[in-house]
C-alpha cells in the first residue's frame, strides 16, 4: 500500500513533473545507466517512502544505532538500494576492461624487461670485475705487488659471494 506523501510535498509521478535542474540530473543518470528516467524516479520515490516510514517509527534507515554493525533491516530491504546503485553505475564495459588489461600487460612487460636488463648489467659487471681481478692476480707478472693483493682480495670476495649464493639456493631448494 503506497504511503501518502508529506504535506506540501507531492511525489512526482514522472520525470516530466520535475523542476528543470532535477530533470536534467535525472536525464544524465538515465543516460549513464540501463534504467529509464521514470524507473530511476520510481526507485528513488520508493526509497524515500521507506525512509519516511523508518523515520516515523523512530528507527534509522540503513544505519544501525552502533555504526560498527550493519543494520539487518538494510540487508533485508537493501536489494532496492544496491540494485539502484548497481544499475546507475554499470559494471566495467568490454572496451574499458580490454584497455585496462592491455595497460596492465604493458606495465608487467616493462617491469620484466627492467628486471632482465638490470640482471644482465649486473652479471656483465661481475664477470668483468672477476676477469680483470683474475688476470691481475694470477696472470700479470709485471703488475705491482699492491695491485695483485688488491685484485686477489676482490677475487676472493666475488668467489665467496658466488659460493654463498649457490649454497644458499641449494639449501633453500631442499
Amino acid at each position: 500500500m503506497p504511503e501518502p506523501a508529506s504535506p506540501g510535498l507531492a511525489a512526482p509521478e514522472s520525470a516530466s513533473d520535475l523542476p528543470p535542474d532535477l530533470a536534467a540530473l535525472l536525464a544524465g543518470l538515465a543516460r549513464a545507466s540501463d534504467m529509464g528516467a521514470d524507473d530511476i524516479l520510481s526507485s528513488v520515490t520508493t526509497l524515500m517512502r521507506r525512509y519516511r516510514a523508518q523515520r516515523a517509527l523512530g528507527t534509522h534507515f540503513g544505519v544501525a544505532a552502533d555504526p560498527s554493525r550493519l543494520d539487518t533491516e538494510l540487508v533485508q530491504t537493501g536489494s532496492l538500494v544496491t540494485d539502484l546503485v548497481r544499475r546507475l553505475k554499470p559494471d566495467e564495459h568490454d572496451e574499458e576492461r580490454g584497455a585496462r588489461l592491455r595497460a596492465e600487460q604493458r606495465t608487467a612487460l616493462l617491469a620484466d624487461v627492467k628486471g632482465v636488463v638490470l640482471f644482465v648489467a649486473l652479471l656483465v659487471g661481475v664477470i668483468t670485475v672477476t676477469g680483470i681481478c683474475g688476470w691481475l692476480a694470477l696472470f700479470s707478472p709485471d703488475s705491482p705487488l699492491e695491485t695483485q693483493h688488491w685484485a686477489q682480495t676482490m677475487l676472493a670476495a666475488v668467489v665467496s659471494g658466488a659460493v654463498s649464493f649457490l649454497v644458499g639456493r641449494k639449501v633453500a631448494g631442499k
